[in-house]
Parts: structure tokens; C-alpha cells; sequence
């Protein structure tokens, strides 16, 4: 009886995965991501902060950042270790500045969209800019999550990344699954 259950189990497990994506399995992403080839600032809203950790910043609606990852660590910053979310990425965010005892945390909001050959990925932003002291001499931490939806040949695959650092180039970890 043991038997047949256990094998039982492994039969509709392989049938699970053979159903949930292209390949079947997470792939696990890497990459280093660089500054944005072109950043568009969107519109400035509410007071802008006098003194304090976030003194000079102002809120932002609709900043959009655009960046192009290369397939593979070879090309260069920056790049991914999967050519299925290589590509060009406009993301558009929005930026809520917020003292915390003595630092300034910017949060991010947003959607963001990549194309390819092989299709579009889609999804959202979210995510914080951390520094003490003064913007313009501190090391701002950024930790921003992504999460996106694939179609076109990723259709039914979820691509879900972290970008992590202070200065460029940022470390890229992250996954592609079934969605």
C-alpha cells in the first residue's frame, strides 16, 4: 500500500510540474543592473522638505526610468543570465519621501513593461531608497522589488526580481516560474 501511494504521488507530481511552464521548472535569475540609459522625470507634487534626513527632497508622480538588459555576464553591466528577460524595461514609479528617526526613505510605487523577440513582461514596482544624513553625501541603499507576467511565447511564466545595492552596478536575483 505504502507503494502504490508513494508512487501514486510521484506520478501526479511529474504531471504537476510537466504542466506548470515551457520548461517545467523555476529558473533562477541572475544579473547586475546599471543606471538607466534615459530617465524622464515625471512631476514634482507636495512641499518639498526643509531640513531634516530627506531636506531638498520633493515627492514625485510618474518618474519614468528606461533600462536595457543584455543576455549573458559577457556583455556587460548590465545584463541577465536569461535571454528570456532580456530586453528593453521602461518602468514608471512613483516616489513618496518619509523621515525615519535619521534617515530619509524614499518609496517606490509603479508598473513596469519589457519587450523582446520573444514577447512582453509586465508587472510592478515596489521598493525603497534609504539614506542617513544629508542626500548628497550619504550612501543611498535602494532594495526594489519587481514582479511580471509574461505573454508571447512567456505567456503563463511569472518573472519576480530583486535589485539590491548602493552604487551601480546593482546585484539582480531573482526567478522565472510558472505563474
Amino acid at each position: 500500500m505504502r507503494r502504490l501511494l508513494a508512487s501514486t504521488a510521484a506520478a501526479l507530481m511529474t504531471l504537476a510540474l510537466a504542466g506548470c511552464s515551457h520548461s517545467g521548472e523555476w529558473v533562477e535569475v541572475t544579473g547586475m543592473a546599471g543606471e538607466p540609459y534615459e530617465v524622464v522625470y515625471g512631476q514634482y507634487v507636495g512641499e518639498v522638505f526643509e531640513d531634516g534626513p530627506c531636506a531638498d527632497q520633493q515627492d514625485v508622480e510618474g518618474d519614468i526610468y528606461r533600462h536595457r538588459f543584455a543576455h549573458g555576464e559577457d556583455s556587460g553591466v548590465p545584463w541577465v543570465s536569461d535571454e528570456r528577460v532580456a530586453g528593453d524595461y521602461e518602468y514608471v514609479a512613483d516616489i513618496d519621501f518619509q523621515e525615519d528617526g535619521d534617515a530619509c526613505v524614499g518609496y517606490f510605487t509603479g508598473t513596469e513593461t519589457m519587450t523582446n523577440d520573444g514577447g512582453t513582461w509586465e508587472g510592478t514596482v515596489e521598493g525603497t531608497m534609504t539614506w542617513d544624513g544629508p542626500a548628497d553625501t550619504a550612501n543611498t541603499v535602494y532594495d526594489i522589488d519587481r514582479t511580471m507576467l509574461g505573454s508571447g511565447d512567456y505567456d503563463g511564466l511569472e518573472y519576480s526580481y530583486k535589485l539590491y545595492g548602493t552604487d551601480f552596478p546593482w546585484e539582480l536575483t531573482g526567478t522565472i516560474s510558472p505563474a
